[in-house]
């Protein structure tokens, strides 16, 4: 016979596995709107592997975490759609959820035959996971003084789970736990990476990249040293805003190599670089600048450049270089 999967608090199974021999699975979720944005967010997480139709609705899987000062924010990437235009959803894996002018998502699962197993499921990511569960997580299970968990509000934002506060988990959803040290009092979801700056422009000089925060600059620094610097070569740059380092940590910034492209610093400010390269090493925003290469209207304050040269904006110029 077929099995009615329920968001009820004491959806609690006493048997470890259920086998659904026909008629399949039926759940479904209720969405209520309460924001003049007429979307809402959630979570999901299933026993079993089901197409469910996008329309209405964005599926995203986590990608990773960035701190700024004390607040990190856990980065979601959306998943794939299939050919058909559905999400394919995995059995046993967290999602997170953005439901848009829609009441009700159907989950179900007509197969003739499904086993479920009530266990939780695990999401790794640098100092957090991301933990599905298929049953209820009672209100003490998410918190612990070292390792806290983290639950879901209707802002968008992960509240760290509080003993005596009503904190608990509802089945079929996910929670984030951290595995790291200190622990956040709040996380932030952002459902676009913050250190990809390829989605502000094209590179061109009409359409420059936007460079807008310390992790930017620093991703753009990955780019022009790494091993893709061909993709970054002789492109242009527009910085959209001060830029702050936290002067506290030590060699916060690693110099540009060989920039060949085009910076304009907009009269905006970098501050709180602190670089140390007293080993037989060079210091600057730019380590050195390839023919081509323009810096213009860059304002460096408040930091602390150390080197065998160092200089603000760049220690070496090839000859057609300029600031």
């Amino acid at each position: 016979s077929s099995l009615l999967l329920t968001d009820e608090l004491g959806f609690i199974p006493k048997m470890k596995k259920i086998v659904v021999k026909d008629g399949g699975v039926t759940y479904r979720r209720i969405f209520d709107y309460n924001n003049d944005l007429n979307e809402q967010v959630s979570t999901v997480c299933l026993p079993y592997a089901v197409n469910i139709p996008s329309a209405g609705i964005k599926v995203y899987q986590p990608s990773g975490v960035f701190t700024t000062g004390n607040v990190p924010t856990v980065i979601f990437e959306e998943k794939a759609k299939t050919e058909k235009g559905e999400y394919a959803l995995q059995a046993y894996t967290p999602y997170y959820i953005v439901v848009s002018g829609i009441t009700e998502l159907d989950f179900s699962n007509n197969s003739e035959s499904i086993t479920i197993d009530v266990a939780n499921s695990t999401f790794p990511m640098t100092d957090y996971q991301f933990v599905g569960t298929v049953a209820m997580v009672p209100n003490a299970s998410p918190i612990d003084a070292a390792k806290p968990g983290y639950i879901l509000e209707d802002n968008a934002t992960w509240r760290k789970a509080v003993q005596g506060d009503d904190d608990y988990v509802r089945p079929f959803r996910a929670y984030l736990v951290a595995t790291g040290s200190p622990a956040a009092e709040k996380l932030i979801v952002s459902l676009e990476d913050p250190t990809d700056f390829t989605k502000t422009g094209d590179g061109s000089e009409l359409s420059p990249y936007i460079i807008s925060s310390h992790a930017q600059l620093i991703a753009m620094a990955m780019a022009f040293n790494g091993s893709d610097a061909e993709k970054v070569k002789g492109k242009y740059f527009k910085q959209g805003a001060n830029i702050m380092f936290d002067r506290n940590v030590v060699n916060n910034y690693t110099p540009i190599k060989n920039f060949d492209g085009h910076y304009d610093g907009a009269g905006y400010t970098i501050s709180g670089l602190n670089m140390d390269q007293t080993d037989n090493n060079n210091a600057a925003l730019f380590l050195d600048m390839a023919d081509g290469g323009l810096v213009s209207n860059v304002i460096i304050m408040n930091s602390s450049i150390t080197g065998s040269t160092a200089a603000a904006i760049a220690c070496v110029l090839s000859t057609t270089a300029s600031i």
